[in-house]
């Protein structure tokens, strides 16, 4: 008799424990806004490298605009928004110094799963009949959104 109820006792442990726990990871898409996109023309010269990172104060935007003015004004083509660095954030992307335009960035989506700010973006190429210029190009895009806390995580899409 104690035999069949300590196998009854095990089996009853083994089935609760085989119980799957639910994650509860929520997923919450953020609202962003484009402040610039488009392509540096100097071959380099800004001495921005192939980089995603955020901007939470005014002199660092300030440090990023003068680097990327160094060959061409590319800053006076922004969207005239004004930015609150004590509430908000840029979510800057720039891609590699290219042989060719045609190729954008894209920041997809931004989300928040647990303590974790989630940074999507993808590359936008041209299909192999499309003509592109031979310039250098190096493309970014730059957002604002709302100033979190969390640990970035840029993830590069496949596209």
């Amino acid at each position: 008799m104690r035999v069949i109820f300590c196998v009854l006792f095990l089996i009853m442990l083994g089935c609760n424990s085989t119980k799957s726990k639910v994650s509860s990871n929520k997923i919450d898409e953020v609202a962003f806004q484009t402040i610039a996109k488009g392509s540096l023309f100097g071959d380099g010269i800004e001495g921005i490298s192939e980089s995603s990172f955020t901007i939470t104060d005014e002199k660092a935007w300030n440090k990023l605009q003068n680097n990327m003015n160094k060959e061409n004004n590319v800053s006076s083509s922004f969207k005239e928004e004004s930015i609150d660095f004590s509430t908000e954030m840029l979510v800057c992307v720039f891609d590699k110094v290219r042989s060719t335009g045609g190729i954008s960035i894209l920041i997809d989506k931004i989300s928040i799963e647990n303590d974790s700010i989630k940074i999507s973006y993808s590359n936008q190429k041209p299909t192999p009949r499309e003509m592109v210029t031979t310039v250098i190009t190096q493309p970014y895009h730059i957002v604002k959104t709302q100033k979190r806390k969390g640990v970035l995580v840029f993830i590069k899409e496949g596209k």
